[in-house]
């Protein structure tokens, strides 16, 4: 059932910390730590299918490609430049159901998280496994992993992106099991927070980390977090061995 008014999508309270801080200072320290604000000059996407566009004026349809373009861009939620200020109305809500069902990939993170929050019926149409896949897919290719959360020995924290992919359950298996075994660095910036980002670096958090604790929470399982990544390698090979065996 579409949502019979327009409404603007909304930052969680987890995200909102970072507004009180001036952008351009922002900007600064994002880069100095190596995590995005590269693309300041960020081209629009191409996309090949446009039947997801049918019915819309330009203005709506720019107004989903400015999300599309976060996303190929590696934007993590709260980098986006477009998020914060989308609004949705139920035909416009219908538009980004289409795409996200037919591009099950990076490109349709923000888009996801649009319908999320501008229109929570619609976003639960969208079937799990298709959710799931956009998920994983960010996970692997935003640049900095600001939106999943953060893993510590004393006890980790799910991010909103985190909390929308363990809704999925185990839907979410298939896509996140290739995941174990991405070992790219997975940092997070001083846009959560400056313990965090240094946090990610001490530990130096990598893709599967995230992916070992989303699985084994699906799982019905307690996750471990271990400080060093050899100690963690092995927690992740023995459930790679479990999961392989359960084929």
């Amino acid at each position: 059932m579409l949502m019979p008014a327009t409404r603007k999508w909304q930052l969680g309270d987890s995200v909102r910390g970072y507004m009180s801080i001036p952008f351009a200072l922002l900007i600064a320290i994002v880069v100095s730590w190596g995590c995005g604000a590269e693309d300041m000059g960020q081209k629009k996407p191409r996309v090949a299918d446009d039947s997801w566009a049918a019915g819309l004026g330009q203005q709506e349809r720019e107004t989903i490609l400015a999300l599309i373009g976060d996303s190929d861009a590696g934007k993590s939620l709260r980098e986006s430049d477009h998020l914060s200020e989308t609004m949705l109305t139920p035909r416009l809500a219908e538009a980004a159901k289409r795409y996200v069902e037919a591009s099950p990939g990076k490109t349709s993170y923000h888009v996801l998280f649009a319908l999320r929050g501008c229109s929570p019926a619609v976003y639960r149409e969208v079937p799990a496994p298709r959710r799931a896949m956009i998920l994983c897919a960010a996970l692997q290719n935003v640049r900095c992993l600001d939106d999943w959360g953060n893993l510590r020995t004393d006890g980790s924290h799910d991010g909103e992106a985190a909390i929308a992919l363990l809704e999925t359950g185990s839907a979410a298996l298939p896509s996140l099991r290739p995941i174990l075994a991405d070992r790219s660095p997975g940092p997070l910036s001083v846009l959560v927070s400056t313990e965090a980002s240094t946090l990610s670096r001490t530990y130096q958090y990598r893709r599967a980390d995230f992916a070992y604790r989303y699985i084994m929470l699906i799982l019905g399982r307690k996750p471990t977090f271990l400080p060093e990544p050899e100690q963690r390698d092995r927690l992740i090979a023995d459930l790679q061995k479990e999961l392989a065996n359960k084929k």
